[in-house]
């Protein structure tokens, strides 16, 4: 399955725990969840990487904490892979864009 962009859902999510410790305990059912999911799914390694955000006082900030399942080892490559396959992604895009761009012809000038 190919990333996909929910920007309304997205917007949703951007909306701030009200604590750290609320943070930890939707983390903890997530991962939860997770577990249940793989074995339910038979699948051998999972990593996981999620970023939100929190209020700590009266103050915003963004919390970063990542989990795997399964070998941890396979963790740090598994997720080497995955920035390899992102890099890839945008250099093919950029090599897209920069062909359609020579490609661009002024309708207006016919």
């Amino acid at each position: 399955m190919k990333a996909q962009n929910d920007f309304e859902n997205y917007r949703k999510m951007l909306v701030p725990f009200e604590s750290i410790e609320i943070a930890n305990k939707s983390a903890e059912s997530f991962f939860e969840a997770v577990k249940k999911a793989r074995n339910e799914f038979h699948i051998a390694n999972v990593h996981i990487i999620m970023k939100v955000n929190v209020m700590d006082g009266a103050s915003e900030k963004v919390v970063i904490s990542s989990s795997h399942f399964g070998n941890t080892l396979e963790g740090p490559a598994m997720c080497a892979w995955a920035i390899l396959e992102e890099e890839e992604m945008y250099r093919a895009a950029k090599r897209a864009a920069k062909r359609l761009s020579k490609r661009t012809v002024d309708v207006g000038s016919r």
